[in-house]
């Protein structure tokens, strides 16, 4: 008799169990099929759309730094250029010639482009020397080390998302533990008898590492090893620019004072051309 009892009382709390969990999993199956529905229409439409829109943002963020390397590679060229100038080569500081007479106007179009070239560069010659060049110069610098320091500093901050990411990723184990991911092929195996790794059908033992199934850890290895390359080297280079600028202004002073060697070089000249042919006639 106790054991019909029992059975009783079960099949009473089934009936009552019964209609909520049916209740629950028709709300369930109703939810689930309203997520899929959504789901496919949105990756419906990103993998219509996602590829050009990931390609353009590429594209942008290649376009940028490249021009950003390229006006870096320019201006260092420069700062060459401008250091060998003022020691001596491509001709050196030259002394400022002196105002000529008025010249006649030009006809042709090339001696009006020699003209405007010629202005061009005595204008530049006389402004060299002075006070104004020089702190513009160095203000104009400036301006280009500031926004050295403001990519290190988004190269920093990327650098701290890219740790984020990969303290997000160490918590799935299976993808950064190459045990845990061994005994998760091994289960499979174990489940499915056909299961196996790669054309070859490699050792389950050593799949992990040769399909490069620990995305975490390698993840983990590059991240690190570039994000320290990254910080440090943002930084570095914009202490050597702020170096740059210093060498720069040492630059110009070298070329100022090379000019006015220069120049009282060839008048001291002039000077003792005229003295040596008195002291002949005399």
């Amino acid at each position: 008799r106790r054991a019909p009892r029992g059975l009783l009382s079960m099949l009473k709390g089934l009936v009552n169990t019964l209609p909520t969990a049916v209740s629950t999993l028709k709300y369930a199956r109703r939810e689930v099929s309203q997520l899929s529905a959504n789901l496919d229409h949105i990756f419906s439409t990103f993998e219509e759309k996602g590829p050009n829109i990931f390609e353009g943002i590429a594209g942008l963020y290649r376009n940028l730094w490249l021009s950003y390397f390229i006006a870096m590679i320019l201006l260092n060229l420069g700062v060459l250029y401008y250091a060998c100038w003022a020691g001596g080569y491509f001709g050196g500081p030259q002394p400022i010639p002196e105002a000529e007479a008025e010249m006649e106007s030009p006809k042709e179009f090339r001696e009006k482009c020699a003209l405007c070239y010629s202005s061009m560069t005595s204008g530049l010659q006389k402004f060299h020397d002075t006070s104004l060049c020089f702190w513009s110069v160095i203000i104009l610098m400036q301006l280009f080390v500031l926004i050295i320091f403001i990519a290190s500093i988004v190269m920093c901050i990327l650098a701290g998302v890219r740790t984020f990411v990969l303290a997000g990723c160490e918590q799935v184990y299976i993808l950064g533990d190459s045990m845990v991911c061994t005994a998760a092929l091994e289960n499979i195996k174990d489940f499915v008898g056909s299961f196996v790794v790669g054309p070859d059908g490699l050792p389950l033992s050593s799949a992990c590492t040769e399909e490069r199934l620990l995305t975490c850890e390698l993840i983990r290895q590059r991240m690190a090893r570039s994000g320290a390359i990254t910080i440090v080297a943002s930084f570095v280079a914009s202490m050597i620019s702020l170096q740059l600028i210093v060498d720069s202004a040492m630059r110009h002073e070298q070329a100022r004072w090379r000019r006015a060697a220069h120049t009282l070089y060839l008048k001291e000249q002039s000077d003792e051309g005229p003295a040596a042919s008195g002291s002949r006639v005399a």
